[in-house]
Formats: structure tokens, sequence, C-alpha cells
């Protein structure tokens, strides 16, 4: 298990801030700043990213098939 310090946290705070920053920049980019005032839009996006992300992951692409049709059901 990982423990951070309040320093630690101090540290990420920035680095965090950052890329929110950037995230908002993009969906203005994109014109989806309503994704801002909806949070189960972003929930949703995540949620299918996160999808992507694990199945593109896994060498057992059978595995792979059954997750993301759990998941994305």
């Amino acid at each position: 298990m990982t423990t951070f310090t309040t320093e630690d946290r101090e540290n990420a705070k920035p680095y965090w801030e950052v890329g929110y920053d950037d995230w908002v920049k993009l969906l203005e980019r994109a014109n989806a700043t309503m994704l801002l005032k909806d949070p189960k839009s972003v929930w949703d996006e995540a949620w299918r990213s996160a999808t992507l992300i694990i199945t593109n992951s896994l060498h057992d692409k059978q595995l792979a098939q059954q997750i993301e049709r759990k998941m994305l059901r």
C-alpha cells in the first residue's frame, strides 16, 4: 500500500489542476463544454475510455471481448 504525505498531496495538486485546465480547454475546442454541467456524461465518457484501455491492454482477446461486452452493455 502506498502512503501519501501531506507534502505529496500538496506537490501533486498543481499537476491535477493543470490536467483539469487542459481538459477544460479540450472541451472548449471540441465544443463539448456541456460535459462540465453533466457529471453523468463525464462518467460515461470515463467509463468507455477505461473500457477501451483495459480491453486493448489485454493479450487474451477472448477475455477482452467478455470484459467489453460486460462493461459496455
